[in-house]
Parts: C-alpha cells; structure tokens; sequence
C-alpha cells in the first residue's frame, strides 16, 4: 500500500470496536493519518452508525455498539541500502 504522506513526526490511526447484540465483536483500524481529525472523524462515524442501528425501523438483529480510540506512533526514517 503505496502512501504520499507529509514528512510527520507522528502518525494516528482509530481503532474502533463493534459489539452486536447477538455477541459478535468486530474491529476496525483507519489510517495511518498525519494529523487527530480524520482519525476522531472514523470514530465518530462509527459511534452515529451503532445510534442509528437502535432505530425502530431497523432489523434488530443488526443492532451494536461502538467504541473507539486512537492510537499514534512515532516514525524515525533510516537510510537503508537499495541492494546496489
């Protein structure tokens, strides 16, 4: 997976978790972002997804929860050898 990032020096990604009612769990992970926004913005979207899956016109059997965090790292770039 070929990225163009900006040079950063930390990198975010969300990580979301979704429980259904019927007991099975599903996790997410969006990224690598250079920057908080993106990564709040999964979640958040997740977290409205799980409100909507409540709603009196949905099949209830599709009904979950979620919950999310994010997570960071930092990258040091280091000059390796391109085999010549």
């Amino acid at each position: 997976m070929a990225r163009n990032h900006a040079e950063a020096d930390r990198y975010y990604r969300a990580v979301v978790t979704r429980t259904f009612d019927h007991g099975k769990v599903v996790q997410y992970v969006y990224g690598p972002y250079t920057s908080l926004a993106p990564a709040k913005g999964r979640i958040t979207a997740h977290e409205s997804l799980a409100k909507q899956s409540r709603s009196p016109y949905r099949n209830p059997e599709h009904a979950f929860s979620a919950v999310g965090h994010i997570e960071s790292a930092e990258v040091i770039w280091m000059r390796e050898s391109a085999g010549e």
